[in-house]
């Protein structure tokens, strides 16, 4: 998308439209400020339809909404990967003492993959 931005392909005053702001980024909150401040610092704005806000430059209410937004993102995106890795390592132990899963199943051991490093 920046790099859209950057060729003119999305152009000062075009809108982009997503579900929520943390559609935009999971990352740490200055990487994630990062990044939406040079998408509204070129006047493209972003409206989220979960509440209907736009998001635009020097708007004191898109500021604060975006620092919560991202994060919020970044702390659930964090607590999540804990809680599988933690499901994950559970399961290898119980692999690797023999030990029966309680409901029968398979050792299904799955520790997700990082989208952008395909």
């Amino acid at each position: 998308m920046v790099s859209d931005i950057e060729r003119g392909l999305i152009k000062d005053g075009d809108i982009i439209v997503m579900r929520a702001l943390d559609r935009l980024s999971r990352q740490k909150l200055t990487d994630s400020e990062n990044l939406y401040n040079s998408i509204v610092g070129s006047n493209v704005c972003i409206l989220t339809t979960i509440d209907n806000h736009l998001y635009k430059r020097d708007c004191v209410m898109s500021s604060v909404l975006k620092t919560l937004a991202f994060k919020t993102a970044n702390e659930e995106s964090a607590k999540k990967s804990h809680l599988t890795n933690t499901y994950a390592s559970h399961r290898i132990q119980q692999f690797l003492s023999n030990e029966k899963p309680d409901n029968g199943t398979a050792y299904d051991i799955g520790i997700g993959r990082h989208p952008f490093l395909d």
